[in-house]
This record gives structure tokens, sequence and C-alpha cells, in this order.
């Protein structure tokens, strides 16, 4: 199985409800740039997870929109900046093996989960995405196969 752990794109500065920021036109333009790094590497999600969060939504979104396999975007509570790896770990055990997952969600819950899932410690800023090889989902099993960095 392939998993694809990706922070949202860059958001507007705060001004009331975290939970509400809405992504940016540099925002926008860093998530097609890592969306056009998947199509140079031929990866394309088949299930795409993100947080509630309008600014995972609005980047997981605009990956669905080059995903031809994804019809639906499906939010996981588990996947908030506060975020426990073994929660999310147990949400996805339904994934079958020929699965490429994506994951949008936020510092510092993205970098977190890779380390959680490969041993390897790296910061995600906003548009990364992280590519996971796993034989299962499953703390320390996976391996980092590729790193976009916006």
């Amino acid at each position: 199985m392939n998993m694809l752990i990706m922070r949202h794109g860059i958001a507007e500065q705060p001004r009331g409800s975290d939970f509400t920021r809405k992504l940016t036109e540099k925002g926008v333009e860093g998530i097609q740039r890592s969306i056009s790094r998947l199509k140079d590497l031929q990866i394309q999600p088949t299930r795409i997870f993100t947080s509630p969060m309008t600014r995972a939504q609005e980047t997981a979104m605009l990956v669905m929109g080059y995903a031809n396999q994804v019809q639906s975007v499906e939010v996981l509570e588990e996947l908030l900046p506060s975020g426990a790896p073994e929660e999310v770990v147990s949400k996805l055990n339904q994934l079958r093996e020929n699965d490429i997952c994506l994951l949008v969600s936020h510092q510092p819950f993205v970098s977190i989960f890779v380390e959680y899932l490969t041993t390897t410690r790296i910061f995600l800023d906003t548009a990364d995405i992280a590519c996971v090889s796993l034989g299962e989902i499953a703390h320390y099993h996976g391996e980092i196969e590729c790193f976009i960095h916006e």
C-alpha cells in the first residue's frame, strides 16, 4: 500500500476561527505545483481523506480534481492538528492493499504521522507530500519512497 501524507496549502492569516481559514492564491498555486509533481511521478490517489478544517478540505478537493479514480473526499476528525497516529491507523485499517491513499492534514500531525509510520523525522511545509510505502498500516512499518517539496 502507498500512502501520501500532505500538508494543506498556504492559508489566509487568522482573523477569527482557525477552523475556517481558506487557502490563499499562493496556497492554490503551491498545491498545483505539488499535483504536477504527482503527475510527473505517475502517482494518482485512489482514496482521499482530509481534516474537517476548511484549508485542508480545499486542498483535498484540488487534488481530487486530478485523481480520476476518486469520487469523493472523506472527512476524518482524527486528521485535525492534534490528531493521534494510532486513531488514524485504526480508521484506515479497511483500506485495500492496492489503494493509494492521500491524507491531507496540518502541522504538527503530518510530521508526527510520517515519523510514526517510518521512524524518519521530517518537516512538511505547506503543500509538501511524503510518499510512504507500507506493507501494512502500522507503527514503523513504512518507508519514505519520495518527498515532494513545493
